[in-house]
């Protein structure tokens, strides 16, 4: 990966998975190789991550979101881009 960025918690870790569900992110991954590998920390900072995605705009990472169903699909979105994707919709 190009530029500064590096893990720090865990270097080598591992990513499972990586979804949303239910406007809100979902990270699996293991710190490391070993299935058996046990990690507060990262794991605490996952979850940080998961919890702050549910106030955070998908489109223009603006804090204080909030979840909009929209044709059966929920989105966390500020309110303008809750309205764009509604009228975008409903074309």
């Amino acid at each position: 990966m190009e530029g500064s960025w590096r893990p720090t918690i865990a270097p080598g870790y591992r990513v499972q998975q990586v979804k949303s569900k239910f406007a809100a992110l979902c990270f699996y991954a293991r710190p490391s190789d070993d299935v058996y590998a046990l990690d507060p920390t990262f794991d605490e900072a996952i979850r940080a991550a998961e919890w702050e995605s549910t106030e955070t705009c998908e489109d223009c990472c603006a804090s204080g979101a909030g979840c909009y169903t929209i044709r059966l699909w929920s989105w966390t979105l500020c309110p303008e881009h809750a309205r764009e994707r509604a009228a975008v919709a409903q074309s």
